[in-house]
């Protein structure tokens, strides 16, 4: 279509239906550039007084609105459609303005209102016998049941509008519906029914590339999902939306997304992320669903009303005349007589009026200026008594801050220090940022003892046992997640600290998949989760590297590692499982994945802090591919500039944002 206008220069009413047709397919994926066309078709049609060119201008551009959540914006644009379809006394038009408006008193949850306005438009949809008009009228009819709960109803509408889609074979109209007759299913609890649905809602929409759809599809089926307890693909689905949603810029969608997100991670006890999320749902929320906006929108109606009630007035006959130009004199005379004597009797009571109410307003002064003292009074004692308790919690506060700073040393110190990385694994970064005073997030690093490699030769007939070398040291590296963060991620990381040292320089147990077995274990009995329920745990990656017989071994919880080798990338995901934390009952086996490293090899090793952070120009999530690119991009260079450049890039993506996670990302070369 942009070929076709940049080929038709007249400015006519052909010129305004294309503009008008490139406005309407962008509408579910790009609402600005929506508005951008359909603004230029609505001057040009004023330019030219092309009054359906001006209506469908005016509806596009409230569609675009809508979209974006601007909905007193969107309904003032409605309204503009309304007008200039009463005017030109357009039927259809005006029916389905009158639908758009209903709309947004749908997305205002004001039901009743928008039923009044549906039941308008569909006596105009049956004199028309207009069954897409019709078809629009139900599908908005049954949202509005399904508001107020009544799901019969509301699955009878969409069901007799699933009917007209198929007639009319719109596969657009179709992937609204499925959503609709979906999310009737989900409230009723039959999910079975609802989840297939939306998946046919989903296919639709993939398939007319209709992205609102999409996204209202990926939040729903993650709903269901949640309700299942299928956690890991509830989150997969909600997080989709959420990405859809910000890229289309539909504000509502994004704080759908938001609140499904917040409500997964608090399904599964993970309160400081279900927290953050749920914070960042009341932002979008307080700014659709405020009060200015529906103030607004009610303001619009009313003028509309009341512009129409004049109108109205305007047209009724003339039909009274003046009265009489002479009236007689005597009556005049009467009239002014009786004029006089009310005037000087509301004299006199005005007067007495007036004295009353100053002899009343001062004896209330009197007692408001005994009541502002008593006031003062309090007030005042009441300031005292809020200045010692401030003091009181400003003390409080510093004593916190100087036992977190303390525990901030003691977590410092059971970190491996730098010169033990650097005598082992001398080409190396770590970029470790927690996000509070202390962290949930640690590394940990060790070398087994030498030993001794003998060879057994016959001396007089005897056979004896000579040294002939130690084995080169085992290194043992692991990077360390934590339910949480800050004073109870500390405390989990002093309790997984203590257990790999244990594990590995105590029992030395060398093998990755074997420590995270004895940390699962390790921490189960810490916390005594089988008899407290207790779900905390930590994700892990576990390194061995044997540089003598050039092999890396890896095990990871819940976690993975990437490495290059001869300019290709390696993704190895570790098992599915969190030490400790859900399914008690099941014993853990983790997965050794065994690399050769004989080829110049670099390795990564981190947390999920770095790829969960937002930030950007939308608020975006940095995501793992953002990620994994990255360590691509820097994988060749100098060890120093890989971290200066892993540490730039994570503080120019957050910029004003608040970190989301604690940070750890290690960097080896080997």
């Amino acid at each position: 279509m942009q070929q076709v206008l940049r080929n038709y220069e007249k400015e006519d009413s052909t010129r305004v239906n294309i503009l008008s047709e490139i406005a309407w397919s962008y509408r579910n994926f790009s609402a600005d550039t929506t508005i951008i066309y359909a603004q230029k078709a609505l001057d040009l049609a004023k330019k030219i007084s092309f009054s359906g060119g001006i209506i469908k201008s005016y509806n596009y551009l409230g569609v675009a609105y809508r979209n974006k959540s601007n909905y007193s914006k969107a309904f003032e644009y409605y309204m503009q459609a309304y007008k200039e379809a009463e005017r030109t006394k357009d039927d259809e038009q005006i029916g389905y303005s009158l639908i758009n408006i209903a709309n947004i008193y749908l997305y205002q949850s004001n039901f009743t209102q928008a039923l009044k306005e549906l039941e308008k438009a569909l006596n105009i949809a049956d004199k028309r016998g207009d069954k897409r008009m019709k078809g629009y009228c139900y599908l908005n009819m049954g949202r509005a049941y399904r508001g107020i709960k009544a799901y019969e109803k509301s699955l009878e509408a969409y069901l007799f509008t699933l009917e007209i889609r198929k007639e009319l074979k719109d596969h657009q109209g179709l992937t609204t519906i499925y959503s609709d007759i979906g999310e009737v299913y989900r409230l009723q609890n039959n999910t079975d029914e609802a989840l297939a649905y939306f998946f046919k809602s989903l296919d639709e929409a993939k398939l007319v590339k209709n992205k609102g759809a999409m996204v209202y599809a990926y939040n729903n089926i993650g709903q269901i999902y949640k309700d299942k307890k299928l956690y890991t693909q509830a989150l997969e689905y909600a997080e989709k939306s959420l990405e859809l949603a910000q890229e289309i810029d539909s504000k509502n969608d994004v704080r759908k997304a938001y609140l499904n997100i917040s409500q997964i991670y608090a399904a599964q006890q993970l309160f400081e992320k279900a927290y953050q999320f749920h914070l960042l749902y009341s932002a979008v929320q307080d700014t659709i669903f405020n009060q200015e906006n529906t103030k607004k929108i009610n303001e619009i109606k009313e003028q509309y009303e009341s512009e129409k009630r004049q109108a109205e007035l305007a047209l009724l006959k003339k039909d009274k005349e003046l009265q009489a130009e002479q009236i007689k004199q005597q009556e005049i005379l009467q009239s002014s007589l009786w004029m006089a004597i009310i005037l000087i009797t509301l004299t006199v009571v005005s007067l007495l009026a007036v004295a009353f109410i100053i002899w009343t307003n001062y004896q209330k002064t009197k007692e408001v200026n005994t009541v502002l003292q008593n006031q003062k009074f309090e007030i005042e004692h009441q300031k005292m008594k809020l200045e010692e308790i401030n003091k009181v919690i400003e003390r409080k506060n510093e004593d916190i801050t100087a036992s977190l700073n303390y525990a901030q040393r003691i977590q410092k110190a059971i970190l491996p220090p730098n010169e033990t990385f650097k005598q082992y694994l001398p080409n190396h970064f770590i970029f470790y940022q927690p996000r509070d005073i202390v962290s949930g997030d640690f590394y940990w690093l060790d070398a087994s003892d030498p030993k001794p490699i003998y060879q057994t030769i016959s001396v007089d007939g005897k056979e004896e046992k000579i040294l002939l070398r130690l084995e080169a040291p085992k290194l043992v590296i692991a990077a360390v997640d934590c339910t949480g963060h800050g004073i109870p991620g500390a405390f989990m990381s002093m309790i997984g600290n203590d257990l790999l040292n244990q594990i590995v320089i105590d029992r030395d147990i060398l093998e990755p998949d074997k420590i995270l077995n004895e940390m699962h274990r390790g921490i189960k009995k810490a916390l005594r989760q089988d008899e407290t329920h207790n779900r905390d745990g930590m994700d892990m990656v576990v390194c061995c590297i044997d540089s003598e017989n050039k092999i890396l071994e890896f095990a990871g919880a819940m976690g993975s590692i990437i490495y290059m080798q001869n300019n290709e990338m390696f993704v190895i995901k570790g098992n599915k499982m969190p030490i400790g934390g859900e399914r008690l009952l099941h014993e853990r086996n983790y997965t050794k994945h065994t690399i050769s490293i004989e080829q110049p090899t670099s390795l990564y090793l981190f947390s999920d802090g770095y790829q969960d952070q937002f930030g950007g120009e939308q608020g975006k999530k940095f995501m793992i591919h953002r990620f994994r690119d990255l360590l691509w991009q820097i994988h060749k260079k100098d060890i120093s500039e890989q971290k200066q450049i892993v540490e730039q890039t994570f503080y120019n993506w957050k910029a004003h944002h608040e970190q989301m996670d604690d940070i750890m990302v290690i960097g080896i070369q080997l």
